[in-house]
């Protein structure tokens, strides 16, 4: 016995998720759902599943689930396309939500830009750098194919993300270079299991552009400037990363892995605000003393009917 249930596909920064309102829906083994929809051949395709649900103390609670259908802590991307789905339910007449996860209360601001996407920017609370696995700089200290780390840092954005920043021994490499160089399902998978993270980890894999001259190939992906709202920050510093996320692989972009990314180079390197390039497009990290604020699009894809069975 089937029956269908209604979803919508939104991505922001080319981090997809299918979303389903279950505030009139029930979903009985989201687990399953999350590992059908995402299957990018014989599924609908998407980085996982998102279920919007009733809360006490917001206004709905993100219900998270991987492509491999464990579950998520909180996912800075899905925040900001759950906050214009929101605002789409209110028919525009609210622009400000709380929205619950498991890491906690978020306060999440839409600006519209036009029918399909909107200018989205999140709080994502502090978010805290920790101690690394002592073998962790033993193993990343040369990778495959000439790439060096230059420092690893671990960061608590609500879920734990190894920071990797990347320098190169060949000189006519540029730094995008060294990154699309890395083997990153190999490096990414191993860091991603390793014994010395509880619970496995996210992996980003960075290098710094701000003082190169040249912007990163990905620069215009998906990027429509907002032309109402919030002005996009103007920012000091300008990294390019990949991602590898714990129970997805690798992924266009994630939301809190640009935090953590933030995060790490202002331990590293000393603050300022960040416009970082992944490979689905741009986000913007910004931070005071109380929280670090994410900034991006977020887009409608397309929505339908799926049947599920009871």
């Amino acid at each position: 016995m089937e029956k269908q249930i209604h979803f919508i596909k939104m991505e922001g920064a080319g981090n997809d998720y299918v979303y389903v309102d279950c505030f009139s829906q029930f979903i009985k083994n989201p687990q399953a759902l999350a590992r059908q929809v995402s299957r990018r051949h014989f599924g609908i395709g998407s980085d996982g599943l998102i279920l919007i649900k009733p809360s006490p103390r917001a206004d709905c609670f993100m219900d998270i689930y991987n492509a491999d259908g464990s579950r998520g802590r909180t996912c800075g991307n899905g925040l900001r396309c759950t906050a214009r789905l929101l605002w789409k339910k209110s028919g525009g007449t609210k622009n400000e939500f709380s929205i619950e996860t498991l890491s906690g209360i978020s306060c999440v601001q839409v600006s519209q830009v036009n029918r399909r996407r909107s200018w989205v920017q999140a709080g994502m609370g502090q978010v805290f750098v920790r101690n690394i696995p002592a073998p962790v700089n033993r193993i990343l200290k040369m990778l495959p194919g000439g790439v060096f780390t230059e420092w690893v840092h671990v960061a608590d954005a609500g879920n734990l993300h190894c920071v990797v920043k990347l320098k190169t021994c060949h000189e006519e490499w540029s730094p995008v270079q060294v990154l699309e160089q890395l083997d990153l399902k190999s490096v990414g998978s191993f860091l991603e299991h390793y014994e010395g993270f509880p619970g496995s980890v996210n992996v980003e894999f960075c290098v710094d552009e701000s003082r190169e001259g040249c912007l990163c190939s990905w620069e215009d992906s998906g990027w429509e400037c907002p032309d109402s709202g919030p002005s996009v920050p103007d920012v000091s510093r300008k990294i390019c990363a990949r991602v590898w996320e714990r129970g997805s692989g690798e992924t266009l972009a994630c939301g809190s892995g640009a935090c953590a990314i933030y995060q790490a180079f202002c331990k590293a390197e000393g603050p300022a605000d960040c416009c970082i390039f992944m490979p689905g497009g741009r986000l913007y990290v910004t931070g005071n003393d109380h929280e670090v604020l994410l900034g991006g699009m977020a887009a409608d894809v397309f929505e339908g009917d799926l049947p599920v069975s009871l």
